[in-house]
């Protein structure tokens, strides 16, 4: 639990002075030249049936969300009656997303058990999104990831957000290549990279520019994905 003695706004202006710092180390630093590289490209959502809509309802996690009007278990008992609506209102997200569905609680959580309580670098911030916003976002990433494995978009030996790949597949992967080179008498340098913050720090621009030359991303989909970015409060 947050001390007494900290307030709301205390933590937000630390967790923004946090990535603040980060982004002025580079911000000198030229921004890449991104080039079509994209080998085919998704302009629009295809509609979801009630089928894949209820199937990601009863795969979603149900939790209390101090957004929704009532409770997700709801949703989940009545699951059959309410799925025809909560299509519709994916379907039609595809084409303008709400601003109810880009609207989040902020809390703080301590990153590990038994920091101290006063100190506001203990504590990181979590995001709780509404029940229907977390619906829409998982019927979006299926079609976008569909996108990018049919057309093997991503980096082959990727091993975050990959299907049957993993940390330890990488790590079976770094540790073959290790005796490999071993066993012809060859050395090996292992360079790990940790990023603070990597996510809060993304580039929107750049990130959507990549979307679109290196991923194929185009027209009501690219938009989405800008409507999406912009605004959240």
């Amino acid at each position: 639990m947050t001390s007494p003695a900290l307030h709301s706004t205390q933590l937000m202006s630390s967790w923004n002075s946090f990535v603040d710092e980060i982004m002025a180390d580079t911000v000198a630093t030229p921004s890449p030249v991104v080039t079509d590289t994209a080998g085919a490209s998704s302009s629009s959502f295809r509609l979801f049936t009630c089928q894949e809509v209820c199937q990601i309802i009863l795969f979603s996690p149900v939790k209390s969300r101090s957004l929704d009007p009532f409770s997700a278990f709801l949703i989940c008992e009545y699951v059959d009656l309410l799925t025809p609506y909560i299509a519709a209102i994916v379907n039609a997200s595809f084409i303008q997303l709400p601003d109810t569905t880009k609207r989040a609680i902020v809390s703080p959580c301590l990153k590990k058990p038994g920091l101290d309580t006063t100190n506001l670098a203990n504590f990181r911030p979590v995001s709780s999104l509404s029940f229907l916003s977390e619906v829409v976002e998982k019927a979006v990433a299926r079609q976008l990831t569909d996108h990018l494995f049919n057309h093997k978009l991503l980096p082959c030996r990727q091993s975050a957000y990959q299907l049957h790949l993993s940390m330890e597949t990488a790590m079976l992967r770094v540790l073959s290549d290790a005796l490999t080179a071993a066993n012809s008498r060859r050395v090996t340098l292992l360079g790990i990279l940790d990023m603070s913050a990597a996510f809060d720090c993304v580039e929107h621009s750049l990130l959507l520019e990549r979307l679109e030359k290196n991923l194929g991303l185009a027209e009501v989909v690219l938009r989405w994905l800008k409507s999406f970015l912009s605004d959240r409060t």
